[in-house]
């Protein structure tokens, strides 16, 4: 593994779980594919750019119907659950 693709592996976790073991190993490709001959880290555009992305889809997801992490989506406090529950 070269220090780029470490660096590049090292971007790709702004993105969630899921979409990484989906999508790391193409996104790794493209980017390497990209580079310039003797390129040791990623251009500052393709570091930005990987950390826009990642943020971008868990933002969407954080604010998407049915997300726990939603306002108002939250559990009952704990005194409200005991007391609610009969």
């Amino acid at each position: 593994m070269t220090a780029l693709e470490r660096r590049y592996r090292r971007l790709l976790t702004w993105y969630p779980k899921d979409h990484q073991a989906r999508h790391e190993e193409e996104m790794l490709a493209v980017l390497l594919a990209a580079s310039t001959p003797g390129q040791s880290s990623p251009a500052w555009r393709d570091a930005f750019d990987l950390a826009r992305g990642g943020l971008a889809i868990r933002a969407r997801r954080a604010a998407s119907p049915g997300s726990r992490r939603r306002r108002g989506a939250r559990d009952p406090p704990l005194r409200c659950r005991r007391s609610c529950a009969g």
